[in-house]
């Protein structure tokens, strides 16, 4: 019994893996057909799932399927790595929406108000030296709170230097012209000139959905 059981998640898992293939029932796949969860509580909000399946990238999607193991099985046919950085599930509610960035772990997590960890992602904020600048490119530590969000359009105005110009889409303002954006530059390390970078569709999610005018942003210490 046990073996027919294994041999019919093993053939389900196996539908998800073709990017057209049609989810079996009980299952959610992102549009690649690589990732796929099995929904255990019929009660949750299958779409907000789909949409975080689609969001996130192979590095992430473990995080994101990690807090929920009670609700879902998690199918990683790509097998992919399992990302250094990890947030606790819940933190302390503060009634406001937070967002922390971590230097050291060249990552970024947003906690509901009540405290809940809703998604995390890769991030890189400012290198220890700028050489077009000649000084350390450090993203200021401490808590601040988003002072001015942009849209999709939204550029830096310093650079590169000397008349700026860089992509800075869906851009949050929290700290003298710091601010919280979209790039598709997202390396694995500490890159910017102080700003903090997270991929394109978490910042339209972070800035539409979920950040507000006077939601706090924590920069951890490097």
């Amino acid at each position: 019994m046990k073996q027919l059981k294994w041999l019919i998640a093993v053939a389900a898992a196996t539908l998800c893996s073709h990017a057209q293939a049609q989810a079996p029932a009980g299952w959610i796949c992102d549009s690649q057909g690589s990732y796929c969860i099995e929904i255990f509580d019929q009660q949750v909000d299958r779409s907000q799932l789909q949409q975080s399946l689609e969001y996130s990238d192979s590095v992430e999607k473990p995080i994101l399927i990690a807090h929920h193991t009670k609700k879902y099985r998690y199918k990683n046919k790509r097998k992919a790595k399992r990302p250094s950085y990890s947030f606790p599930a819940k933190r302390n509610g503060t009634g406001r929406k937070v967002f922390i960035f971590d230097p050291s772990r060249i990552a970024w997590a947003a906690y509901d108000r009540s405290g809940n960890l809703v998604r995390s992602g890769r991030a890189s904020g400012g290198k220890h030296y700028c050489a077009d600048v000649r000084r350390s490119c450090l993203t200021p530590r401490g808590s601040f709170r988003i002072y001015s969000k942009g849209g999709p359009g939204c550029k830096s105005s310093k650079y590169p230097r000397p008349r700026g110009g860089a992509p800075m889409m869906h851009c949050m303002f929290f700290y003298k012209g710091y601010a919280i954006h979209g790039s598709n530059n997202v390396p694995s390390h500490n890159a910017s000139h102080g700003c903090i970078r997270v991929r394109p569709p978490a910042a339209r999610w972070l800035n539409r959905e979920f950040l507000n005018h006077g939601s706090t942003v924590i920069v951890r210490p490097y």
